[in-house]
């Protein structure tokens, strides 16, 4: 069961990144946002998100990664 569900996570993740490498060449413009944010245990994680518009206009946003942040912030 666990390689099934690890060869289909590589196999979505392989075909989420060639889109989106695909619309980001074609488009040619995106936008890298951070976001830090804090659950009730006192993690804390730091957010990769890049947004972009695409061809028929719509706004698209995608989490590209989140971190565990070890250092403390104040926000």
């Amino acid at each position: 069961m666990k390689s099934i569900l690890n060869s289909t996570f590589h196999r979505f993740f392989s075909i989420f990144n060639t889109e989106l490498k695909a619309n980001i060449e074609s488009l040619g413009s995106f936008c890298l946002t951070f976001d830090i944010w804090t659950l009730t245990a006192q993690i804390s994680y730091l957010g990769l998100i890049i947004n972009y518009i695409d061809k028929d206009f719509k706004l698209v946003y995608k989490l590209l990664g989140k971190f565990i942040v070890y250092c403390s912030y104040i926000s």
